[in-house]
This record gives C-alpha cells, sequence and structure tokens, in this order.
C-alpha cells in the first residue's frame, strides 16, 4: 500500500512539473501589431520553432503593440530569415533599411512596413539557429516613394514635348512639326531592348480630305533619344541622342522643371497663345538658366527674338515666364511690369 502511494505521489509531481511548465512557456504568436500595421509573425513564415521569451508593451485592452521576441531551435537562422523578409517584402510592402545579406550566416537586418497611422518598424538580429525580432512603432508614417510614369525618367508628356524640339531638317516635314496631329501609343514598344514611346504624325485636314500618314517617332523612356522609324524597312534612324540620368522635364534636385524642360514646354504654345504670326519653334529664345521669383513662385524666363540671316538686327518677340513648380506659362508685358497666364499648369 505505501509503494502505491509512492508511485501515485512520483506521478502526481510529474504532471504538476509538465503542467507549470507549459503554463509558463510563451505560446508562438501567430501575427505581430504595431503601428497600425499587423503582418505574420516570423514563426508563421518559417515553421515552429522554440519561443525562449518575450518582452512586449501592451495597450489598454491587452493587445500587444510592440515587443521583443527571442527565439531558438533553427536549422538555419539566415534561411528562417531570408523566408521571412521575402514574405515582409512580398506580401506587405515592406522595405529593407540599410544593405541585406540573405547568404551571410549572421547579422541584423531592419525592416519598415508602411500603414495608414505610424507603420511598423522590425529589427531582426540572427544567427547560430536563433534570432530577436524587435517590433515597434515607427514615429511617423514612411512616405512613399513617387515613381516617374511608367517607373522611367522620362513620362509620355516629357517624350512628346521632346519630339516637339525636332527642326525641319530633322523630321523632313514641310512644315514645323507642331502644326501636324500627333498621337502617342499608351503601351511602351521594346526596340533593340530598350523601351520606346511610340508617337505617330498625321496631316489632319480640316477640309473633309482623309488624314495623311506623315511619319512614326520613337522616344526612349529611359534618356529620351529620338529614332525615326521607317514602317516599309522596320529599321530606325536615331536624330537625337539621349540625356540620361538628367530627364527632360525635372531638374536633377527633383524641384520641378529644369531649364530645358521650360523651354519644351514653352514650344508647346500655339500661335493664338504667343500671338505671333509663324510658329513659336522658328524663332530664337533664350533661357536664364537661374529661375526668378514673381508673386511668390519660381519661374524660368524666357526671351523670344526674330534672328536674321540677312544683316539686319534681331527684333525682340517677347518675354514668357514658365513656372518651375508645375509648367505654369505667363508673357510678360516689359512696359507695363504685368504678366499674363497663357497656358494653367499641368
Amino acid at each position: 500500500m505505501k509503494r502505491t502511494i509512492s508511485l501515485l505521489a512520483v506521478v502526481l509531481a510529474g504532471l504538476l512539473l509538465l503542467c507549470s511548465c507549459q503554463i509558463v512557456g510563451p505560446d508562438l504568436p501567430e501575427t505581430y501589431a504595431a503601428g497600425g500595421v499587423t503582418v505574420d509573425s516570423i514563426t508563421a513564415v518559417a515553421g515552429r520553432r522554440t519561443l525562449d521569451g518575450i518582452t512586449q508593451s501592451l495597450t489598454g485592452d491587452g493587445k500587444m503593440e510592440s515587443g521583443l521576441f527571442s527565439y531558438s531551435g533553427a536549422d538555419n537562422a539566415a534561411d528562417d530569415v531570408a523566408a521571412y523578409v521575402a514574405e515582409l517584402t512580398e506580401e506587405y510592402g515592406a522595405s529593407v533599411e540599410g544593405e541585406y545579406d540573405p547568404l551571410a550566416e549572421s547579422g541584423s537586418i531592419q525592416l519598415t512596413v508602411p500603414g495608414e497611422t505610424a507603420g511598423m518598424s522590425l529589427t531582426i538580429t540572427y544567427g547560430d539557429g536563433a534570432y530577436e525580432v524587435l517590433v515597434e512603432q515607427m514615429a511617423e508614417a514612411p512616405k512613399p516613394v513617387e515613381e516617374p510614369e511608367e517607373g522611367y525618367p522620362i513620362s509620355a508628356d516629357d517624350a512628346m514635348n521632346l519630339l516637339l524640339t525636332l527642326t525641319k531638317i530633322e523630321t523632313g516635314f514641310s512644315a514645323d512639326i507642331s502644326v501636324y496631329t500627333k498621337r502617342t501609343d499608351e503601351q511602351l514598344t521594346t526596340w533593340n531592348g530598350v523601351p520606346y514611346y511610340v508617337i505617330t504624325v498625321v496631316a489632319d485636314y480640316e477640309d473633309g480630305r482623309p488624314e495623311e500618314y506623315r511619319g512614326t517617332f520613337y522616344v526612349s523612356a529611359e534618356d529620351g533619344a529620338i529614332l525615326r522609324y521607317d514602317l516599309e524597312t522596320d529599321t530606325a534612324e536615331q536624330l537625337r541622342n539621349g540625356q540620361r540620368n538628367t530627364g527632360s522635364s525635372t531638374s536633377s534636385s527633383g524641384s520641378g522643371l529644369s531649364a530645358e524642360g521650360a523651354m519644351n514646354r514653352l514650344l508647346t504654345l500655339s500661335r493664338s497663345e504667343t500671338g505671333f504670326s509663324a510658329d513659336i519653334s522658328v524663332y530664337t529664345r533664350r533661357v536664364e538658366e537661374t529661375p526668378v521669383n514673381y508673386n511668390g513662385r519660381n519661374y524660368y524666363v524666357i526671351t523670344v527674338v526674330a534672328d536674321y540671316e540677312d544683316g539686319r538686327p534681331e527684333e525682340y518677340r517677347g518675354t514668357f515666364y514658365v513656372a518651375q513648380d508645375g509648367g505654369e506659362i505667363l508673357r510678360y508685358d516689359l512696359d507695363t511690369d504685368t504678366a499674363e497666364v497663357v497656358r494653367s499648369g499641368s
């Protein structure tokens, strides 16, 4: 009888010890939440691991807001982290801050996940089959990166503006290219491995005659190089070299239109807007590289003159202001020191 009681006591002690371990041992969280963002936890992606501890702060309702999670028992900590980084970047739009080598056996990586409020920051330190994940609320929401149209430096509008700078010699047209109808394909076309905007030029008559095809031009979305495409031979001749890394309508500082972009925009004005008897492209145009401030906005100043080749002195025709921050065009009156808007900004 005494022996039976002793055996029962041993069994009960073992059960109590087992229950105690299960109670105090932290559960594996399925998600992390901070800064208005909820993402899968690392073990929800990599598989079950041993959770050695949690240091966390709780909101009033007991919901985890931030915390430090310590894990062990991974066959390869670097593989777990690499799989988790792929999950966060692909599924949650996370960004890796700084350098990260997925082949390194140990290291540290920081990621940020954008959210409607503050957003989440995760710092993962790993090595020797273990890792720690620090989940924090960011101080402020990360600002989204604004990419150029189609993901390239040259937008469709830039391509059209560049095309308008071609001379009659380059196009082979009897009239300035601005007088023709121009249509840009919605989709980019790849030619010799380079993405191009395809712009078709036609003469569109108002007297009932059908439009006449005049030419097809390719403008590089990468650097603004211009080609003239031949439909019959399926070949292209380069008319203008590109301006890699500069763009045609934005300055290198990203502050808006460059001087060249302002000039390109001025070339889109019609005769009714300029008041000139000829297209503005036939005149000589000089732009001041440094913008001037007018009524609280920065403008490029472009002077237009008629420059004769027969020895006559040049004749002043007008001064235009092109806004650096959006392309609004003003015509400036030297006599009255006033300006009127001839084209609203884009």
